[in-house]
């Protein structure tokens, strides 16, 4: 419903407002959403990132699916992100 869709929207927001005061204290929220998009856009930014994300995926594979198995789906993942960041022809530089 609209209801519950707002009150999500808040809580989001609010959860968003909550970050942003803890890494930028003091600092609007717009003006922290601001500096991270900026930052983001600089390659070795997203290349941090996504070496976290790799990072946490796997341990949470790994987890639910044991070490063998995980390891089998970790390897396809990586091969078919190749596989497209090649196709795309990814790449650049800050």
């Amino acid at each position: 419903t609209v209801k519950d869709m707002t009150k999500f929207s808040r809580q989001l927001i609010g959860a968003y407002q909550q970050w942003a005061n803890q890494l930028v204290p003091g600092t609007p929220l717009e003006e922290v959403m601001w500096r991270v998009q900026t930052l983001n856009s600089k390659t070795s930014v997203k290349r941090f990132l996504d070496t976290m994300r790799d990072q946490v995926r796997n341990q949470h594979v790994e987890r639910i699916y044991g070490l063998e198995k995980a390891e089998q789906m970790i390897s396809q993942l990586n091969e078919e992100h190749d596989d497209s960041y090649n196709a795309g022809g990814g790449g650049g530089g800050d």
